[in-house]
């Protein structure tokens, strides 16, 4: 056998890292009391679900090696493995002209024994065969007292394969464009991402023989984090799906939407916004204090006076208030005269989360005539 290089010791541990950044989205979006196993009933498993995962640039086909061995790892352990209603496969493979893996996930669970006994006999024919793979085929088929042909049946009945996933690199950018970070910057993203990828390697190192991670504890790791490094962004790790109203209750800027009869989808983009330019700030003043003096100047100037501007010109116009306050508002926050401000990006919703800002502050009223 050649020496190994570098390179090839690289691709090697690039099917762990794939395997992490799967570990790190299925810790991302698991639920508050769930558990999570990494290399303990297979690469991942949650309460219901035991995933396998092969970062592969070949071809696989019913007869490949990453397929059986999977299989013979779930009937050596049967009795762990049976806990689970699903068996995943997930591979980077691409998706190959053999009909049998594309249509795999929809096979009965007979039709896919009989599509694995014409593999293994096609191998076994063969005058070269692998003596690897003959040895893979004698256990899954090695029917005794513990492990019937009826639990290979139902086996096969949960395994599911999932072909074309992305690899370890496109996999982490994934992360970052989860639902979950919707409200937050790019900065703030990668830092709970590596907070997350840091608290599943501890609990690695810390266990004995079981590697398992407690989300109700991740989710107080990462709130705890927030909070020293003081990005006390509202609402940490909610789904942007999951915001309500009800969580601004309080807010003057909420309350002063609500008076000019906004929808609710407007109140919530509002709140949208008003939380990422939070989180933004936080971040732009870490970077640099100054920054802080900089957006309270183009608030109070600039912004200050774009609205204004905008409410005196609707102020002229005839007709019923709120409609009038209503346009007014979205003249200001949609029909957008982008503000240059010279030293910070100034994006669309960076800019309305700021007019959100003075209105929180009592510095502007959206509802026309109550200044």
């Amino acid at each position: 056998m050649g020496k190994t290089t570098v390179g090839d010791a690289y691709k090697q541990k690039r099917g762990d890292l794939r395997h992490y950044a799967e570990a790190v989205e299925i810790c991302l979006k698991a639920n508050e009391d769930d558990i999570i196993h990494i290399e303990n009933y297979g690469d991942i498993s949650t309460l219901t679900t035991s995933i396998e995962v092969k970062d592969l640039e070949e071809a696989i086909t019913l007869g490949s090696y990453q397929i059986w061995n999977t299989l013979k790892n779930w009937v050596v352990d049967f009795q762990q493995f049976n806990q689970f209603d699903k068996l995943l496969l997930l591979s980077t493979s691409p998706v190959v002209s053999d009909k049998s893996i594309p249509d795999w996930n929809e096979m009965t669970k007979e039709n896919k024994l009989k599509k694995l006994v014409e593999a293994s006999n096609k191998i076994r024919g063969r005058k070269n065969a692998s003596k690897e793979k003959i040895k893979l085929f004698d256990e899954v088929f090695k029917f005794n007292d513990l492990y019937t042909k009826n639990d290979l049946l139902d086996i096969l009945d949960r395994f599911h394969i999932c072909l074309s996933s992305v690899n370890d690199k496109e996999k982490y950018q994934e992360l970052e464009k989860l639902d979950l970070f919707k409200l937050h910057t790019k900065a703030m993203t990668k830092t709970i991402i590596s907070d997350v990828i840091y608290f599943i390697f501890r609990k690695g190192l810390e266990g004995d023989d079981k590697w398992q991670i407690n989300i109700s504890e991740l989710h107080r790791v990462l709130k705890h984090s927030a909070y020293s490094t003081k990005k006390k962004l509202p609402k940490l790790l909610k789904k942007y799906d999951d915001i309500s109203i009800e969580d601004y209750e309080e807010t003057v800027f909420v309350d002063e939407m609500k008076k000019i009869e906004l929808d609710v989808s407007e109140i919530e983009l509002g709140i949208g916004d008003y939380c990422r330019t939070y989180d933004t700030i936080i971040d732009l003043i870490d970077e640099n204090i100054l920054f802080e003096q900089d957006i309270m100047n183009y608030r109070r100037g600039e912004l200050y006076r774009y609205l204004n501007g905008n409410k005196k010109l609707i102020e002229l116009e005839s007709g019923e208030k709120i409609q009038k306050s209503k346009k007014n508002f979205f003249n200001c926050l949609y029909k957008i005269d982008l503000i240059d401000l010279e030293s910070i990006d100034n994006e669309t919703f960076f800019q309305r989360g700021n007019i959100h800002s003075i209105v929180d502050d009592g510095l502007y009223r959206w509802l026309i005539d109550e200044d």
